[in-house]
């Protein structure tokens, strides 16, 4: 079905605006019900920038897709670039004294392996699901959560290792 205002009559955006959300909310899933929102407002945006001719529903359709892929892209990017990061981020020694607390979670963290660092990083810190790190690190979640228990229970122990007096 396509929704073309008639020459006198205005088009309506709200069942437009309904259709996407149908659209964006299985495109996004039910754990991200913002992201739905976000993607139906981008596309009308572009609808209304859109001067050349009436929008229609396959256009507007398509343009969400592209929209949502665009974001997923731009997610996989920020996570290749903190999986980088992880991987060759320049070792910083931080004065024990002005750090306390500080030095000894840094020391930890340079006593893992790059794939636990990478993992530990990308899992708590930029608070990725198992599955989207995995996607990162091109590996299977079942590695991810093996990588992130090992690279914990280090941490752990090398934290009370410090503490002990």
């Amino acid at each position: 079905m396509t929704i073309r205002p008639q020459p006198d009559q205005p088009l309506d955006w709200s069942a437009l605006a309904d259709r996407l959300r149908r659209v964006a909310r299985a495109l996004a899933g039910p754990r991200r019900p913002d992201l739905a929102d976000d993607l139906v407002q981008d596309a009308i945006a572009r609808l209304l920038a859109r001067e050349s001719s009436p929008p229609t529903y396959p256009y507007a359709r398509a343009a969400l897709v592209r929209i949502y892929l665009d974001h997923e892209r731009a997610a996989q990017r920020r996570a290749a670039r903190a999986v980088r990061w992880a991987l060759t981020r320049p070792r910083v020694h931080l004065d024990t004294a002005a750090g306390g607390r500080s030095a000894a979670l840094h020391s930890a963290l340079d006593r893992l392996s790059p794939t636990q660092r990478a993992v530990l990083v990308l899992r708590l810190v930029e608070d990725l699901p198992t599955d989207a790190v995995a996607q990162a690190l091109e590996t299977s979640p079942r590695v991810v959560r093996a990588s992130l228990h090992t690279a914990r229970a280090r941490m752990r122990d090398h934290l009370r290792k410090e503490a002990a007096p």
